[in-house]
């Protein structure tokens, strides 16, 4: 064992600010082990130590009923694994819990109705690690869940993190992986949320792999051309019609101003459905559909991804232009053309809109090279 005879620090191990009474009492009988390395109370046998607390005080905070979950001191005494206090957060929290009582003898920490409970977090010290989710309370304040990867998140925390989806304005699925493996939610509590998601997964892949085959890109073998796809191009998700539509090339976008951090979701507008809002018809290719219609950034070349205000076409680059100050001087936006498209003139009023028409059509076509 040792022992530290430095004068007493104010200041715990674990960052605790402690009272001169905690931090001599600490000084004395805080010991740690050599050959197991956890630190115990020398008096009381208490381990790990009590910080900031004496042996009586410890003893008697023991002896309070405190919330399983805000750990708030409850008013009346005795020992309860699932007492709760008054609070909603807490009783719905509570209403949440599986509550079965495990061999071990400790509740779980698991959600209500699962087939099968969650491994003791009490008995395997998990219960105190923090969710790396969301990082301010531990495992055991929360109904918990543990997805097929094997990894325990709070349950409240992965359900906001799938409802609040992907935060740019591009489409991403990191939301829907497991924050430590990166491997997708499964768990039977998130099935219909999750296949919602994958189905829509699945339609901006088959639309990724689509205008990968049609640019000529492909390489044959469907897990090659996927990744490829995935890391070449970016989709938007339309806020009207709720289908994803092709917004542009990665690389292409990250030069011209990376991650549009200001956007309205309702401006996700994709050809088609601005078109008919523009009071121009549903434009529709007889081949593809009306998914594939494009139209042209009122500014410069690129394909637009936003439509604002019910008449401005925005590519990404110039959207973000316009949210940090170009909405005061609209032609600092305007840029020549770089494209071989015959379109209307790039300018700062709506004679600068221009429907490019089906997307596949033109690459089929070579009319024009693949627009970025």
């Amino acid at each position: 064992m040792e022992e530290s005879h430095k004068p007493p620090e104010r200041i715990a191990p674990d960052g605790q600010l402690l009272s001169e009474k905690h931090a001599l009492h600490l000084q004395k009988c805080r010991y740690r082990c050599s050959s197991c390395r956890e630190n115990f109370c020398l008096d009381c046998k208490t381990m790990p130590y009590h910080t900031g607390k004496t042996c009586e005080e410890h003893k008697e905070s023991l002896a309070k009923v405190r919330c399983k979950y805000c750990n708030t001191v409850l008013p009346w005494r005795g020992s309860s694994q699932e007492a709760v206090c008054t609070s909603e957060d807490c009783i719905r929290r509570k209403n949440k819990a599986c509550g079965k009582r495990l061999t071990c003898g400790h509740n779980c920490d698991g959600i209500a109705r699962e087939k099968r409970c969650l491994p003791c977090l009490t008995c395997n010290d998990k219960g105190a690690e923090f969710c790396n989710l969301c990082w301010i309370e531990d495992l055991r304040a929360a109904p918990c869940v543990q997805l097929r990867c094997g990894h325990i998140f709070h349950w409240h925390c992965i359900s906001k993190r799938l409802e609040l989806r992907w935060t740019s304005s591009k489409i991403s699925f990191t939301f829907a992986k497991c924050a430590l493996c990166s491997a997708m939610v499964e768990h039977p509590s998130f099935d219909s949320t999750m296949n919602k998601i994958i189905k829509l997964k699945t339609r901006v892949e088959e639309a990724a792999l689509e205008r990968l085959k049609y640019e000529g890109l492909s390489k044959g073998d469907q897990a090659t051309d996927l990744q490829l796809a995935n890391s070449r191009y970016q989709f938007y998700l339309c806020h009207r019609c709720q289908r994803p539509y092709f917004g542009g090339i990665a690389d292409c976008l990250a030069q011209e101003g990376g991650e549009e951090n200001q956007f309205k979701r309702e401006d996700l507008i994709c050809g088609s459905c601005s078109a008919s809002k523009l009071g121009n018809g549903r434009k529709t290719c007889k081949q593809h559909g009306d998914q594939y219609v494009e139209y042209k950034c009122r500014f410069c070349c690129s394909i637009a991804t936003f439509f604002c205000f019910g008449s401005t076409h925005f590519c990404e680059s110039c959207h973000k232009g316009w949210t940090e100050g170009s909405n005061q001087r609209p032609q600092s936006l305007v840029k020549p053309c770089t494209c071989s498209e015959k379109h209307a003139k790039n300018c700062s009023t709506a004679a600068g809109e221009h429907c490019f028409g089906c997307s596949l059509c033109r690459i089929k076509s070579h009319e024009s090279k693949p627009l970025r």
